[in-house]
């Protein structure tokens, strides 16, 4: 403990030595201080800028003095444009609002009649009213075909008139599946399957049925003498023989 107080002891004697010495070193150095940098000033010097005279503007014209009498009073009383007269002249008629109309029809009847050759409509007025302008026949609307109706005992069924067999599939006849396959079919006015949906499924025979069906061609059915488009069901029978 002695020897360690003993280290630090002459550790702080040392620092402080070699410190009082730096600075008497420094008071009697005999070179000058550097000269420390100058600080950056922005300078700003006033600028006197001389204007041009004014530019002097001519001196306004001299109107010639107007004489005193009737020149004056005729000048001042006339106007200096011409104006719409403001009281309506006598003979004209007031507007009832049918003029432009009437006028419009007339001339629009003589040129329909110009033109009656190439099958236009002349213009039909009555008392001075427009009632119609180039009327023409509408074409006949388009007839919608009717709705196919299901088959019932008070019309005559369609009969079949071709007759497609169903091809037996391949894979339904090497694993023995037989069996009815139902179908519910649509025939239109001509005899033709319009569409078919299977009823009864046999997985393996549904599209050969379906297939077969949508060939077939039928006298179509008929309701009071007159044919219509039906549904009906229909079967197709798959047998291994």
């Amino acid at each position: 403990m002695t020897k360690r107080f003993g280290v630090a002891v002459f550790s702080i004697a040392a620092h402080i030595t070699i410190g009082v010495a730096i600075i008497v070193m420094s008071l009697l150095s005999a070179e000058a201080l550097p000269t420390p940098r100058r600080v950056l000033a922005f300078e700003f010097h006033e600028r006197i800028v001389r204007l041009p005279r004014d530019i002097e503007l001519p001196a306004p014209r001299r109107t010639p003095a107007t004489p005193a009498g009737s020149n004056r009073a005729q000048s001042l009383t006339q106007p200096a444009a011409p104006a719409a007269p403001v009281v309506a002249p006598d003979g004209l008629q007031a507007e009832t609002g049918l003029n432009e109309a009437t006028a419009g029809a007339r001339s629009s009847a003589g040129a329909a009649g110009a033109a009656g050759a190439a099958g236009v409509d002349a213009i039909e007025t009555t008392g001075g009213i427009v009632d119609g302008i180039g009327v023409t026949e509408l074409p006949p609307p388009i007839a919608t075909p009717a709705p196919p109706i299901r088959l019932h005992s008070g019309m005559a069924a369609p009969r079949k008139v071709r007759d497609v067999v169903p091809i037996y599939p391949a894979m339904a006849r090497a694993v023995r599946v037989q069996g009815i396959v139902i179908l519910e079919a649509v025939i239109d006015m001509s005899g033709r399957v319009e569409s078919a949906r299977v009823l009864r499924s046999i997985s393996l025979l549904d599209d050969a049925a379906l297939e077969a069906v949508r060939q077939w061609r039928f006298e179509p059915a008929r309701l009071n003498g007159q044919p219509v488009p039906v549904v009906m069901t229909v079967t197709v029978n798959f047998s291994l023989q």
